[in-house]
């Protein structure tokens, strides 16, 4: 298996572990922190074990803990985590995870013909 295969894969079985929580919704948010579907996702993806995510360190909360550090997941303004990077730091290595929109395809729907 490759890995492009491995990696689909993995997001599928994150997405499904988000859309599988009881406190979810598209509209709404999941998790404790109030985060939205693509945060719990990549959340999943990165670290797919409960245990692995929502770790306090310092002050602040880690999206993610893994053997291959901290994951920050950042789906807005990255200068929000000035104060969270520079605490994180000093305990690991820190990935920020920024995702962008790499296709976006808009569909109009005649409201005469639908």
């Amino acid at each position: 298996m490759n890995s492009v295969t491995e990696n689909r894969e993995r997001f599928s079985a994150a997405l499904g572990a988000a859309l599988s929580n009881d406190n979810k919704g598209f509209h709404g948010s999941v998790g404790t922190q109030n985060e939205k579907l693509i945060h719990a996702v990549l959340k999943n993806y990165y670290a797919p074990c409960s245990d692995e995510q929502e770790i306090r360190i310092g002050s602040f909360y880690a999206d993610a803990v893994s053997e291959d550090g901290i994951f920050e997941i950042q789906t807005k303004a990255l200068y929000r985590l000035r104060d969270k990077l520079r605490a994180f730091l000093e305990y690991s290595r820190v990935t920020v995870v920024h995702p962008v929109i790499g296709e976006y395809r808009s569909l109009f729907i005649c409201e005469e013909k639908g």
